[in-house]
């Protein structure tokens, strides 16, 4: 019975490390597409922008910037103050100044937030 009650545990055990592994990997290129797409610079420091001005400017489409951004937002990176708005937080300020050792914005500095 021990075993089995082991077995059990170690299985569970292992199948939350892949979905918490699954997450990290989501976010990581949720946050890469974004800042390929220089999100957190055109997100304004101060104040909210809609998501359709900002697939606007950016030139990424609506429907995937939603998702990329609500992901992000779920992980407190991003804001979103009002339905269909975005924000920065502490978290997505450091992507938009490249705050990460004089690197500039890129997938790095995206990582860096990660490690926030």
């Amino acid at each position: 019975m021990i075993s089995t009650a082991s077995g059990l545990e170690l299985f569970l055990f292992y199948s939350y490390q892949v979905l918490i592994r699954e997450q990290e990997i989501y976010l990581s290129c949720s946050l890469d597409i974004l800042c390929q797409y220089n999100i957190p610079q055109t997100v304004p420091e101060k104040g909210e922008i809609s998501f359709e001005d900002l697939s606007e400017k950016s030139g990424l489409k609506l429907d995937l910037l939603a998702r990329f951004l609500r992901l992000a937002i779920c992980n407190y990176i991003f804001a979103e103050p009002k339905s269909g708005y975005v924000a920065h937080t502490a978290r997505s300020l450091i992507m938009a100044r490249g705050e990460n050792a004089g690197v500039g914005p890129s997938f790095v500095s995206c990582a860096a937030v990660l490690q926030f």
